[in-house]
């Protein structure tokens, strides 16, 4: 995967090309992702179904954290990869549950609003931002609101 130096500013269009190096050219009008399948992933996330998850994404897939070195957070491409990063979050935290989610659709693009809560005690709300491939997660990434109390 191709990085950007941490003192660069990146424009929107050179992120696109670190994380989605194939060109994304979507048909105007068509969907394909519903929000069945987005609500079968967040039930998988909240049941720490390992195996549903990786296989909601795409071969290519990536999953991007809300933080990292990178004006992306840090990036974790593809399945196995993925997998390991899901596997030590819940590891860590065991009583994850992102609540209250909403989903809005447009194409082969979605964003998911929610309340992470879990252990800790972690109460806080996000989005997921989504870009799909096949009905397969090609990108996923997290956005939160630090709670700083």
């Amino acid at each position: 995967m191709r990085t950007l130096p941490l003192n660069q500013t990146a424009t929107l269009g050179q992120l696109h090309s670190v994380l989605l190096p194939v060109p994304v050219n979507f048909p105007k009008g068509k969907v394909s992702v519903t929000l069945k399948i987005v609500g079968e992933i967040l039930a998988a996330f909240n049941h720490k179904d390992l195996d549903a998850i990786v296989e909601s994404f795409h071969e290519d897939g990536g999953f991007l954290l809300a933080a990292g070195a990178h004006p992306y957070g840090e990036c974790f491409k593809g399945r196995n990869a993925i997998r390991t990063v899901f596997a030590e979050r819940f590891a860590v935290v065991r009583e994850l549950q992102w609540v209250d989610a909403h989903t809005w659709i447009s194409s082969e693009r979605a964003v998911t609003e929610w309340r992470l809560t879990g252990t800790g005690p972690i109460n806080q709300l996000g989005c997921d931002l989504w870009t799909f491939r096949e009905n397969k997660v090609l990108k996923k990434g997290t956005y939160y609101k630090p709670v700083t109390a």
